[in-house]
């Protein structure tokens, strides 16, 4: 048993703590009863309620924002677990492929994420929440009441705050002198970043199909427009690949910013190496993601196993925009989305 199940079972066993004195606020929405959970046994909130200050975070790990706020989380439940507060994850699936609950909890595990995650498959939380985004906190006292919240990155050390004061307010509990808050990412070396998108028919961007005029300049007004060569097809929420391999058939993105993560899937229940130039050179281990291997001729490419956002490419050059160029080595290479941090959410934040 994970500890957190051994965690909610503990919970039965817990009597309700002292009042809160925080303004009556709107009560937090009901998880619904035949939602699917990782690393707990189903945990309504019902439960909670008198027993645990809850914090109700809307995450996506197809979503690099998300990732970065998923260390934070992990801060807070190492911290507080034991002094009354709950961490309830909630991840809204965004592709069909990430409403399988088995790719879910590979997803959790992949990223060492310790407490518990409910899947909210239909959104219908999202809905109840009014969720407008990822990561999206929601900060619920013992009596079940939504006192704080906050959408997007950044801001840890103000939330976190207002956290302590809800768990003193339930049972008295206050940091030792030495209590230091999570420490956010240096803001520093800060530039643009091309806003996120999807690809496919359904809500994806257009898409040209490159020409005479492939080599124009890259310039301010391309910054985001992707291009093809070769043989893809429009799928409803992705452009699959069916062509043999061939290095000419290509997608070709033109992006700013400090990282740069393809929300990839592979076909036919088959892995498939998707090769990855930038500005035309290979990667190396200098602007490399993490999820980027090497062949025997130095060819830098992702491993495309499942479904899933894979980080392809940090730190390029700050002063410019850059030409990414995927090209899969053979058929039903699927590539759903991309997502971009600029140089101030692409750093590693401490504890």
């Amino acid at each position: 048993m994970t500890p957190a199940a051994v965690l909610a079972a503990a919970l039965l066993l817990q009597a309700p703590s002292a009042s809160a004195l925080r303004p009556l606020t709107p009560p937090a929405p009901p998880i619904p009863a035949d939602a699917a959970w990782v690393n707990s046994v189903p945990l309504p909130l019902e439960l909670l309620r008198g027993r645990r200050v809850v914090l109700v975070a809307f995450l996506n790990m197809g979503n690099l924002r998300s990732r970065r706020a998923a260390e934070a989380l992990k801060a807070w439940w190492d911290r507080y677990a034991l002094q009354g507060l709950m961490v309830l994850g909630v991840h809204t699936p965004d592709y069909e492929f990430d409403r399988d609950p088995l790719q879910v909890r590979r997803s959790v595990r992949r990223q060492g994420i310790p407490f518990p995650v409910v899947i909210d498959t239909r959104r219908r939380l999202w809905d109840d929440y009014q969720n407008e985004g990822w990561p999206a906190f929601y900060l619920v006292d013992h009596r079940g009441r939504i006192v704080h919240d906050k959408l997007g990155e950044g801001g840890y050390a103000l939330f976190e705050r207002e956290m302590l004061s809800v768990l003193a307010s339930f049972n008295g509990y206050k940091p030792g002198r030495d209590h230091r808050p999570y420490a956010e990412a240096k803001r520093e070396a800060c530039g643009r970043a091309t806003p996120s998108f999807y690809l496919g028919s359904r809500r994806g961007v257009k898409t040209l199909r490159l020409g005479k005029d492939a080599n124009r300049p890259i310039v301010d007004s391309r910054d985001g427009e992707v291009a093809l060569s070769g043989a893809w097809e429009d799928d409803a929420e992705a452009l699959r690949y069916t062509g043999t391999g061939k290095s000419l058939d290509q997608l070709y993105l033109i992006f700013r910013g400090g990282e740069a993560g393809a929300v990839l899937s592979p076909g036919g229940g088959r892995q498939v190496r998707v090769f990855i130039k930038v500005d035309n050179l290979w990667l190396h281990g200098g602007n490399a993601g993490t999820d980027v291997l090497w062949d025997d001729s130095d060819r830098s490419y992702v491993l495309v196993d499942e479904g899933r956002l894979y980080s392809i490419i940090r730190d390029p050059n700050k002063e410019s925009m850059h030409e990414v160029s995927l090209f899969p080595d053979g058929p039903g290479a699927s590539v759903h989305g991309f997502e971009f941090s600029d140089f101030c959410e692409a750093q590693t934040e401490t504890k």
